[in-house]
């Protein structure tokens, strides 16, 4: 299982490799901290466990979040 980022200018970087399937064992669903948004959390559905990494890039907010003042997104309720 490999793992990468595409920017917009459509350059990829590779964030992991994992041939084995030790820590990305069937991945099924990624998202990045609120907390800490330049960590990535990765659910597995072949593991009992959540692999997470510091990616060093901050997680693009989902469109029907609003904004913080640090541009993060927030749960409107």
């Amino acid at each position: 299982m490999t793992a990468g980022r595409i920017s917009p200018d459509s350059e990829m970087t590779l964030l992991a490799c994992d041939p084995n399937g030790m820590k990305l064992g069937c991945p099924t669903n990624i998202a990045f901290g609120f907390n800490d948004p330049e960590t990535l959390y990765v659910a597995n559905r072949g593991r009992y466990d959540i692999t997470w990494a510091v990616v060093g890039r901050m997680g693009q907010s989902l469109p029907n979040w609003g904004q913080t003042a640090e541009g993060r997104g927030s749960v409107d309720r």
